[in-house]
C-alpha cells in the first residue's frame, strides 16, 4: 500500500483526528523518517478540516460514502507524498495542503500541478480518469479559482489533468463536488480504491509509441547515439534559457 492511510468517507467523517494522527506518526517511525512536532500539527489541523469536508459532502451528496480518502500518497519510486487524495467513484482528486498559507505561491502552485501531471502520465490505474487538482491555503480568505470543469475539453480515452483550482477549506468543500458533478458519468466503471493504491508507475502510451516512432527506422548504432551530435547545443540553450 502506498497511502499511510486510507478510509471510506463515511468512516472517516465519525473519525478522531487524534487517532488519525497517530496512525501517521507510526508509519512515519516506520518509514524511519522523524516526527516533528511541526507535521503533527499540520496533519491535525488538516484531518480536522477534511473530517468536517466529510461530514459536508455526505449531507450534500449520499453517494459521497463510498468515496475513499487517503493520506501521504506515496508517489512510486519518488520521495514525494500527496497530502491527500479523494477517489470521488470515477474521479481523481489531488490535495496540497499549505497549513497556515494564506497565498497561493508560484513554488506550491507548480508543485500541485506536478503531481497532477505525474498521475496523470504515469500512475496505471488513472489512465483514462479525470485528475482533478487542489492547492489548499488553509488561512485564505476566500478561493482564488476553481475551474468550470468540463468533460468536452475533456479527452473522455485518455483521461485530463484539468486546470488547478486555488482554494481554502470552504472552497475545498464545493470545489470537490462541483468537479464531480461535471466530470463523473455513470458510464464509467468505478475505481477500485485497493487497486489505485497499490498500482504499478509505468509510461502513458503515447509516450512509448512516440519512442517507436522515432526509432523504427533505425539500426542499434544510430539509436546509441541519437542526441549526442547536437547536445552541446542543447545544455548551451537551457542554461541561457535558465539565465
Amino acid at each position: 500500500m502506498s497511502a499511510w492511510f486510507k478510509e471510506k468517507v463515511a468512516r472517516f467523517a465519525k473519525l478522531d483526528s487524534e487517532d488519525v494522527v497517530r496512525r501517521l506518526a507510526t508509519r512515519n517511525i516506520d518509514e524511519n523518517l522523524e516526527v516533528l512536532r511541526s507535521q503533527q500539527d499540520s496533519w491535525r489541523h488538516t484531518i480536522d478540516g477534511l473530517i468536517e469536508l466529510s461530514r459536508g459532502w455526505l449531507e450534500e451528496h449520499q453517494d459521497s460514502a463510498d468515496w475513499t480518502i487517503l493520506l501521504e500518497y506515496q508517489l512510486p519510486r519518488r520521495s514525494r507524498r500527496i497530502d491527500a487524495v479523494i477517489l470521488a467513484r470515477d474521479i481523481v482528486v489531488l490535495i496540497e495542503f499549505k497549513d497556515g498559507a494564506s497565498t497561493f505561491e508560484r513554488a506550491d502552485r507548480w508543485q500541485a500541478e506536478q503531481y497532477a501531471l505525474d498521475v496523470r502520465d504515469f500512475h496505471l490505474s488513472s489512465r483514462g480518469r479525470e485528475i482533478v487538482p487542489f492547492l489548499v491555503a488553509t488561512n485564505a480568505d476566500q478561493s482564488a479559482r476553481i475551474p468550470d470543469y468540463s468533460l468536452e475539453e475533456s479527452n473522455s480515452s485518455d483521461g485530463r489533468a484539468h486546470l488547478l483550482s486555488l482554494t481554502n477549506f470552504p472552497g475545498l468543500q464545493q470545489g470537490v463536488l462541483k468537479a464531480f458533478k461535471r466530470l463523473s458519468q455513470t458510464s464509467n466503471p468505478p475505481i477500485d480504491s485497493d487497486e489505485w493504491d497499490d498500482s504499478p508507475y509505468m509510461p502513458s502510451p503515447w509516450i512509448v509509441q512516440a519512442a517507436r516512432e522515432i526509432f523504427q527506422k533505425q539500426d542499434v548504432r544510430e539509436i546509441k547515439s541519437a542526441g549526442s551530435k547536437n547536445l552541446d547545443q542543447t545544455v548551451e540553450g537551457v542554461v541561457e534559457l535558465v539565465n
